[in-house]
């Protein structure tokens, strides 16, 4: 870090801030459902009002309530950056937990808790960065707006959603700060990291499969029973015929990664738009579970019911899948496949709703610009690259508006860590929250300072 952006008392001061605001904020049980996230956004409103900010929690039903706060900027013409992040989290099973996923507790250099990745550090991150504008009175040439949001986990509605349409000052934001991205370290031939900057996202398309029919006695064996149809149907979809292909986002991905990847499969990686083309993808990419969900539009099953008697045939059995379609994949065509498939199985597919592609962000510019300048600055070595967000996230909803969106969480992550988001015992370390803070409060402060020679 430039030494004129912090004065080295003052990072200690900040850094050990916000580790006692992430471990009160982990302690507060999110799960979604029920959310209850009213809890935590009010101990933020009370600190910010504290510190002088405007802030306001709105809710959109008991306990379900969202912040917004907001530091007025110079130019009124200009869109507010906005900060973004969701405050509700998955379930834990504490059996399964070395720690308890709600005790915040710091062990071996880590701080353990559901939300320490997903995304209650990336939260801390923005409000910690937030302040330090604010106490620092930089002068800001455009609104910087913080939201902490409800129920991101189960789709946005109490959250994002109903913000978008109570606040509709919003949709003029120039730029939105999400998650879905991450840093990878030491993948390049230099031993420098991987700035993974998601520009997109999958569309998600979740489906239940029915089945009715007749019930009997398990010691009298029937066909066609209906947990038989429901596991074909399963089956049948699980084993379709799916061609690999590369959206122009992934393309990008790989470009950037080419030139820098380190593993074993750089060089198949180099050419895969040369094996792309006829269905063949490079055996070591889709070794990579990630990297095959990037080609794929992706079918996974979650759930499976029938009966709760193991000597009763039920009459009725469902099943859920989790699909996960490419930006360009139609998702009305891929669920009339799915249909086809199914034809002569007597399986009812019934969608949850359906998504729509929510677009790309520019690739170029603006926050990638922004990012690369404070790598090229810093300790560590890097490139930045876009990046196709597997999952979904709130930030969809500003996209599919228009104003340009990137989920960005600035965390040094091996895929050993990223598997805990969600996982068990999810954690962050000590290092990556100081490393976190201190590069996205760089970041922000180019994005957001009112410097005359920078370009908008």
């Amino acid at each position: 870090m430039p030494p004129s952006l912090f004065e080295p008392a003052e990072l200690d001061r900040l850094l050990e801030e916000a580790l006692e605001h992430l471990r009160t904020y982990l302690r507060f049980d999110t799960t979604n459902p029920p959310g209850r996230e009213s809890r935590a956004a009010r101990h933020f409103l009370e600190l910010l009002r504290d510190e002088g900010v405007d802030a306001q929690l709105l809710e959109a039903a008991d306990e379900r309530g969202s912040l917004v706060a907001r530091l007025p900027g110079k130019r009124r013409g200009t869109g507010p950056v906005v900060l973004l992040h969701h405050a509700d989290v998955v379930a834990a099973n504490p059996a399964e937990w070395s720690e308890d996923p709600f005790g915040a507790v710091i062990r071996d250099g880590y701080l353990y808790g559901r939300g320490a990745l997903d995304m209650k550090s990336t939260g801390i991150v923005h409000l910690m960065s937030f302040l330090w504008l604010h106490r620092r009175r930089v002068p800001l040439r455009r609104d910087l707006v913080l939201l902490l949001v409800a129920d991101e986990e189960t789709g946005g509605r109490l959250g994002t959603c109903r913000l978008l349409e109570t606040l509709p000052w919003l949709e003029t934001a120039s730029l939105v700060l999400d998650e879905g991205g991450f840093i990878l370290p030491g993948v390049a031939r230099d031993g420098g990291d991987l700035y993974c900057v998601s520009v997109a996202e999958k569309t998600p398309l979740q489906l239940l499969l029915h089945a009715h029919g007749a019930a009997g006695h398990g010691s009298v064996p029937f066909p066609d029973t209906v947990t038989e149809r429901v596991a074909s149907a399963v089956n049948r979809i699980l084993g379709r015929a799916a061609v690999p292909r590369i959206h122009p986002v992934v393309r990008a991905y790989f470009d950037g990664l080419a030139p820098v990847e380190s593993s074993p499969g750089a060089a198949p990686v180099l050419r895969i738009d040369e094996t792309v083309g006829d269905g063949r993808i490079p055996p070591q990419v889709l070794l990579d579970p990630v990297h095959r969900a990037l080609v794929n539009d992706t079918v996974v099953c979650t759930l499976l019911r029938a009966g709760d008697k193991i000597n009763v045939v039920p009459s009725a059995a469902t099943a859920g899948l989790d699909c996960r379609l490419l930006p360009d994949t139609i998702p009305e065509a891929f669920l009339d496949e799915l249909r086809r498939l199914l034809e002569d199985l007597d399986v009812r597919v019934e969608p949850l709703g359906q998504e729509i592609d929510s677009g790309v962000s520019p690739i170029v510019g603006g926050f990638m610009d922004a990012v690369a300048e404070c790598v090229r600055e810093g300790a560590h070595s890097g490139t930045v690259v876009p990046y196709l967000m597997t999952g979904a996230a709130d930030g969809r909803y500003f996209r599919r508006r228009g104003v340009p969106t990137y989920g960005f969480s600035p965390f040094r992550l091996p895929r050993g860590e990223q598997v805990r988001v969600h996982g068990v015992d999810e954690r962050i370390s000590l290092a990556n929250l100081a490393f976190g803070l201190t590069f996205f409060t760089r970041v922000l402060h180019k994005l957001v300072a009112d410097e005359p020679d920078r370009e908008e």
